[in-house]
């Protein structure tokens, strides 16, 4: 996997106040005990090229290690194909297609293959972020309902994981979607209600707002007065080449929305950081995660 350095510089008066925000609501939130539980959290991902994009799921695995400072064992897995949707993943099940492991980590494994903490759903981008995808939601719909209930019925909590909208200039001819902010918001209320529709049929989930915090830096340059699509933006940074997939950047933000909310304590102290991202982003992106999870 190739990574790009960025070049990214915050004055240092942002930085002093992101740090004494963040250190200020880490300690509102009561940190984390020194307790020295080395219980293991199992973490499965199921999703598509937004998943296995930098290895989203390893990047949540050395993210959330470090953010239970080393209490506990994180190992993830993830069963992810491109342009895969969860109607695909369903399929995949009721055929038992053997090039997915979704039978085996779901029902037909042993007990410590089965054995999940968390799973990850994670829909195909398209699908809730364009009204005249309707049908196919349906399927979704119904096979998110459907996966999120055997791996609930094995002791699994559930997530959705909301993606993130194309980051395509709007006044590119050749864009087909609508503008960010407003492709943003349909997946945002499309991936609500499918975490709606699992409540209704007594699954409790949560969700992972990662595309809500693709949005917050989209407005923070806006609100500096800047263009989000220029290239070295912080929202361009987000993205890899083709402003659908995400950077390193991208994912790390995923990663730390992920762990937020699944230890529901905040982020900004965990100083864990792959290659290729300036201190000072990372600082940046850690803060933009607790303001989503914790607004």
């Amino acid at each position: 996997m190739s990574r790009t350095r960025f070049k990214f510089v915050v004055p240092a008066a942002i930085i002093l106040t992101l740090i004494l925000l963040g250190g200020g609501l880490f300690m509102f939130m009561g940190g984390f005990s020194t307790t020295t539980d080395t219980d293991t959290v199992k973490i499965l991902i199921i999703g598509n090229s937004f998943t296995y994009q930098n290895n989203l799921d390893k990047m949540v695995g050395e993210l959330m290690n470090a953010h239970y400072q080393g209490a506990k064992t994180i190992e993830t897995d993830k069963v992810a194909f491109g342009g895969y949707r969860l109607y695909d993943h369903w399929d995949d099940y009721d055929e038992s297609e053997p090039n997915s492991n979704i039978r085996t980590f779901l029902q037909d494994g042993s007990t410590a293959e089965k054995d999940w903490d968390l799973v990850i759903l994670q829909e195909q981008v398209e699908l809730p972020g364009l009204p005249t995808f309707d049908e196919a939601r349906d399927r979704s719909k119904f096979a998110a309902e459907e996966l999120a209930l055997m791996a609930y019925s094995n002791g699994a909590e559930i997530m959705f994981l909301e993606t993130w909208g194309n980051a395509f200039h709007p006044d590119d001819p050749e864009n087909p979607y609508p503008e960010f902010p407003i492709m943003q918001t349909e997946i945002a209320e499309a991936n609500v209600d499918l975490m709606d529709a699992l409540n209704a049929k007594g699954i409790p989930n949560s969700g992972a707002h990662v595309g809500d915090a693709f949005l917050a830096v989209f407005d923070d340059v806006v609100a500096n007065g800047g263009d989000p699509y220029a290239e070295g933006s912080w929202f361009r940074l987000l993205y890899s080449e083709d402003l659908e997939h995400a950077s390193v950047a991208g994912s790390y933000l995923a990663a730390a929305v992920v762990t937020a909310a699944h230890t529901d304590k905040p982020i900004f102290d965990t100083d864990w950081t792959p290659p290729g991202i300036e201190p000072e982003f990372a600082v940046y992106l850690r803060q933009t995660a607790d303001r989503v999870v914790f607004p």
